[in-house]
């Protein structure tokens, strides 16, 4: 699995925040170092990882990393430092925030060519320092050189396709095709190259800049001229009539077709350009940070390096540099020699030409088919659809069907990342599959019913788990083709906007357990719509619980108690009653008033005693105790009690002694 938002790693030293971009068997990865300034951390993805040649791969992978070392340059991505990480070699480079020079003229329109000039003097400059250490880009294009943000200037990038050329000698490099910016040369595995394949890239890549458009692929012009004997790029003139004789004329002569006819080396070309006066004559939005190294010729490997860089170039076998007076020649006319015939008999006689023409389009596509094939054969899929983009028409039913085994393929690749519940990974591979493939009803099949298990998978890592980055990470790799894609973009929203207000409920939840707001609390928690969420908030739920039940049980305590002594009260006063009544009756126990207060004594749990004289609801003498010694008024008479003492009943008086009734004073 690539590495998700908030991975850390060598022992939190780098924070992974998100991913920029997944090649063939890379993958670049944002990240933040342990003070918070960006960078960008770059290893081999999951293809490479099951590839059985990836201990070549990682070999390659740190090559770049030397070759990187090896140009420390103002204007070259720079590296920081190699690592290994889970047994992945892994390499720190700078982050430039910026944009593109292809997105930034497409946004813009065509640069003002002083503006384009200095971007390229720039890339220039980089590029001599990597031809001094023997290493050329071959893909030199406006998508590989970005534009530093608030400075005008210019980095080239992905020197992950540099090889190292041997002047004057033939080698076998794989075909990196950028169509519009690849000489003729580089569409051969097998050919010589130098410095002069790279001039033809930056020459295209300021007729680009000046003009805004890519510029005719150097096959298309090469069969032109063996078949019509024209050149079918157009004029820059034609495109942008501001443009100078000179920078045409530089641009033309850089681009020829024929590597013998251009300059053999980038101080050469860009000797042809007219001087930029001084930078604050482009008329630029943002201001250069300083003005550019002129001093080419006698650039190092480590005239710019940091102290880091030129300790892991200490121990690297750097070549001895190229001299940029004699470059490498390149073999006279190889474009034609690859066809046997030279540009006059082209001229001399159409037909022939034509004929000729015809068997070397045939043989660029045996020798493209034959590679492709070896490709499909190990396994390297996208490589070998790649391979089949670049084979002519004239076997379009054999490059058709290695075209769909590739895709098949990569279909096989990508169930086999399903069945392991990769399905974003799954889609990636999918995606890949070309139009015109037969296997593209059944990639977009699959694509849609993994992007339904995305959106499930992202829906637990959101909900349950709280990762909300990696969570839209995961939604993002759903592709803009499909009708999930629409869902896609509401349901990240829904959920930035829920996470947005659970935070601040759960904050003010925090807030309110705080001052003692028990219930408030509680409240808050209670609205919280995500497991993720209502876990955070499990330990404030807790002590509101805890608090809130206390306070309760306090309250139910205290009106039970309330209650009971109502019912005393009202009890006392519904006994009080019946005694005045009685008494008002003049005591007699036969009478009806009198008889309530019996009834209300004995169910007080009392005895009543009554005469003429004398009223009182006594407590029950129980058969074991005598009545107290002060039960009775020291005045001789009985005083009524309702204090529930233990005390005998009053015995009868004899008739000679007078007897009262008596009212019950104070407390009965």
């Amino acid at each position: 699995m690539p590495w998700g938002t908030g991975q850390t790693l060598q022992a939190g030293k780098y924070t992974i925040e998100g991913v920029l971009g997944v090649g063939g068997f890379g993958i670049t990865y944002l990240a933040k170092d342990s003070i918070g300034q960006p960078l960008v951390i770059k290893t081999l993805n999951e293809t490479a990882q099951r590839d059985p040649r990836f201990e070549q791969l990682q070999q390659d992978f740190v090559n770049e990393a030397l070759w990187l070392a090896k140009c420390a340059h103002p204007h070259i991505v720079q590296i920081h430092r190699v690592f290994q990480e889970a047994g992945l070699w892994c390499l720190v480079m700078e982050y430039i925030a910026g944009e593109n020079l292809c997105s930034w003229v497409k946004r813009r329109g065509v640069l003002a060519e002083a503006e384009a000039l200095h971007y390229i003097q720039q890339v220039g400059d980089a590029l001599i320092l990597m031809h001094q250490n023997g290493l050329l880009h071959r893909d030199v294009k406006p998508e590989n050189i970005m534009l530093r943000s608030g400075r005008s200037e210019a980095v080239l990038l992905d020197l992950g396709i540099a090889r190292e050329f041997t002047p004057n000698s033939t080698q076998t490099h794989t075909a990196i095709l950028s169509n519009g910016y690849a000489p003729i040369e580089q569409y051969e595995y097998q050919a010589r190259r130098g410095a002069y394949s790279d001039v033809y890239g930056l020459a295209a890549t300021l007729y680009f800049l000046l003009t805004g458009e890519v510029p005719k692929d150097a096959q298309i012009r090469a069969y032109s001229l063996l078949r019509y004997g024209t050149d079918p790029l157009d004029s820059v003139q034609q495109l942008n009539p501001n443009v100078s004789d000179v920078t045409q004329a530089a641009i033309l002569q850089g681009m020829s077709v024929e590597a013998n006819d251009r300059p053999q080396s980038i101080q050469e070309w860009l000797a042809l350009l007219p001087a930029i006066e001084t930078v604050q004559s482009l008329n630029l939005d943002f201001v250069e940070s300083g003005p550019p190294d002129t001093n080419v010729k006698n650039l190092t490997p480590t005239a710019y390096a940091t102290p880091e860089q030129r300790s892991m170039m200490a121990t690297l076998p750097l070549k001895p540099p190229i001299d940029p007076v004699a470059p490498a020649a390149p073999p006279a006319k190889p474009w034609i020699r690859w066809i046997g015939i030279t540009t006059a008999a082209v001229v001399i006689s159409a037909v022939v030409g034509s004929a000729i023409a015809r068997w070397w389009l045939q043989q660029q596509a045996t020798t493209r088919l034959a590679a492709a094939q070896q490709l499909q054969t190990a396994g390297q899929y996208e490589e070998c659809l790649a391979s089949v983009d670049a084979i002519p028409g004239v076997l379009y039913d054999d490059a058709q069907t290695v075209l769909n085994q590739c895709a098949a393929g990569l279909l096989d690749r990508a169930r086999e990342l399903a069945d392991n519940a990769e399905y974003g990974e799954a889609i990636q591979e999918a995606s890949k599959v070309p139009e015109e493939s037969d296997e593209q009803p059944e990639a977009q099949a699959l694509i849609s019913e993994w992007s339904d298990a995305l959106i499930e998978q992202a829906t637990v890592l959101y909900r349950e788990e709280g990762k909300l980055d990696e969570a839209i990470g995961l939604l993002a790799m759903i592709p803009n083709t499909t009708p999930l894609s629409r869902i896609r973009e509401e349901t990240v929203q829904e959920w930035r906007d829920e996470w947005a207000k659970n935070q601040a409920t759960l904050e003010e939840a925090e807030q309110a357990l705080e001052i003692g707001d028990w219930y408030g609390a509680r409240s808050k928690v209670n609205v919280l719509t995500t497991p993720y969420w209502q876990n955070q908030a499990a330990e404030i739920s807790t002590t509101a619980n805890e608090q809130i039940a206390t306070i309760e049980a306090e309250e139910q305590r205290r009106q039970e108690q309330a209650a009971q002594e109502e019912a005393e009260r009202q009890q006392e006063a519904t006994l009080a009653a019946a005694y005045d009544r009685c008494l008002e009756s003049g005591g007699n126990n036969g009478g009806e008033a009198c008889q309530d207060y019996a009834q209300l004594c004995e169910a007080d749990g009392g005895v009543f005693v009554a005469d003429a004289n004398y009223i009182d609801c006594l407590p029950m003498v129980e058969p074991d105790k005598s009545p107290k010694e002060d039960d009775t008024p020291e005045s001789g008479s009985p005083t009524p009690r309702r204090d529930r003492i233990s005390v005998p009943p009053p015995q009868n008086p004899s008739p000679s002694t007078p007897r009262l009734i008596v009212p019950i004073p104070g407390e009965r």
